[in-house]
């Protein structure tokens, strides 16, 4: 497909930049908090002590059962579609929670789930919890952790808590080759080392079927998620979810004057309008992408931890996602960053970040989280706790929480 702009394009790509946003883009909705009074050490204890939660880390650990998981798993995704998108009707009578990278954080991840499920059980609400990738490398869990995200996506809410899980870029980059080697295209590759460790000593077939079924959770995997429908007074308001970031000015410029070639589809995200030829770049920087903060423009680095966007990519973006579906992205949570304290909010706040105040961040909530627990491994990281962020319907805030792991 003819990629290149004419003049009459390039003239009504850049009269759209230099344009206001619209009135629906001008405020940040929902806002944000910190949980008050915070979770304890103590608090959380108890809730791991809950029988039921200790029969999962037992079965999460067991080998012979793992491998039984990811084998069954491989099956449920055998008529599945290679997972690319994916928008969300916000429900009453459900608690949405969004984790950033995990990291093989095994301890973290059922620390978080005997939490959402302790409060919906108490609450009588459902729980939702919408994991932003990267569940491999890093840390020494990763085996535990996918086995249990495989088996909650085949248990599909059948304890009150459903899981979301979307591809990160370390998720997407785990290989074998026709020799049977695991490898990978992010380094260090920690969960291809484990594979290969088991593959040379333990059972026979464990680290194929526990590898495969990695590479196929990656492979259904949505790349990014819109929550939207929030009854809120912004009726329009969007939550976007990704690993990552935004399609960088290259594809924005594409879908704008090019949208006569792919008419939006109601009711669904952008990226099903997008032409497949175009949805890997798409991909790439929902995957890559990071922010920064005080840079209006940045050039696509697709594939590279160099892969950045500025202010200005992301407004330009919001603007012709609203333009081409209706739905404005006031709120955008990812992961992908490893942030000195677990999280990092780019809004314009004057509690949480009063330093910084330009445009972006005085319209639109970005806010970066991380859920992995070995984060204090690193003096970088010494204040670092693992992150977690709920919303429910109608609510004008979204309420961040630190779980207080030990270590």
């Amino acid at each position: 497909m003819e990629t290149e702009l004419t003049e009459q394009g390039a003239d009504e790509w850049e009269e759209f930049c230099a344009a206001e946003l619209p009135a629906e883009l001008q405020t940040p909705s929902p806002g944000f908090a910190m949980a008050e009074p915070g979770l304890t050490v103590a608090a959380v204890d108890e809730l791991m002590q809950d029988a039921a939660i200790c029969e999962l880390e037992n079965r999460y650990t067991d080998l012979a059962q793992v491998v039984a998981i990811a084998e069954q798993f491989q099956e449920w995704c055998a008529e599945r579609p290679d997972g690319e998108s994916v928008l969300l009707q916000a429900e009453e009578g459900v608690d949405y929670w969004f984790a950033g990278d995990l990291h093989a954080a095994f301890d973290v991840l059922l620390a978080a789930w005997a939490l959402i499920r302790d409060r919906a059980q108490k609450s009588g609400r459902r729980g939702c919890l919408v994991l932003l990738g990267d569940v491999m490398d890093r840390g020494m869990d990763d085996i535990p952790c996918l086995a249990m995200i495989e088996d909650m996506l085949m248990r599909g809410g059948a304890d009150g808590v459903s899981v979301l899980y979307l591809r990160g870029n370390h998720d997407e980059a785990l290989r074998q080759s026709p020799r049977g080697v695991f490898y990978s295209q992010v380094v260090p590759a920690e969960t291809a080392d484990t594979l290969n460790e088991l593959r040379a000593e333990g059972p026979h077939g464990a680290a194929e079927a526990v590898g495969r079924a990695a590479m196929e959770l990656s492979r259904v995997a949505p790349v990014v998620a819109e929550l939207t429908g929030l009854g809120l007074p912004q009726g329009a308001a969007t939550i976007m979810l990704a690993h990552g970031g935004l399609p960088h000015l290259d594809l924005q410029e594409y879908a704008l004057t090019h949208a006569d070639e792919f008419p939006v589809k109601e009711g669904a995200p952008l990226y099903e309008s997008v032409p497949e030829e175009e949805r890997p770049k798409w991909s790439d920087d929902f995957l890559w992408n990071r922010l920064k903060p005080r840079v209006a423009s940045c050039p696509p680095l697709r594939g590279m931890a160099g892969n950045y966007m500025g202010t200005h990519d992301v407004n330009t973006y919001r603007a012709i996602h609203y333009r081409l579906t209706g739905r404005a992205v006031t709120c955008l949570v990812r992961g992908h960053d490893h942030e000195p304290e677990g999280w990092r909010l780019y809004s314009y706040d004057p509690v949480y970040n009063e330093a910084v105040s330009r445009d972006m961040q005085r319209n639109c909530t970005v806010l970066g989280i991380n859920t992995m627990g070995h984060a204090a491994d690193n003096s970088y990281f010494s204040r670092a706790l693992p992150s977690l962020v709920h919303w429910c319907y109608g609510a004008p805030v979204i309420t961040l929480y630190r779980l207080p792991v030990r270590r």
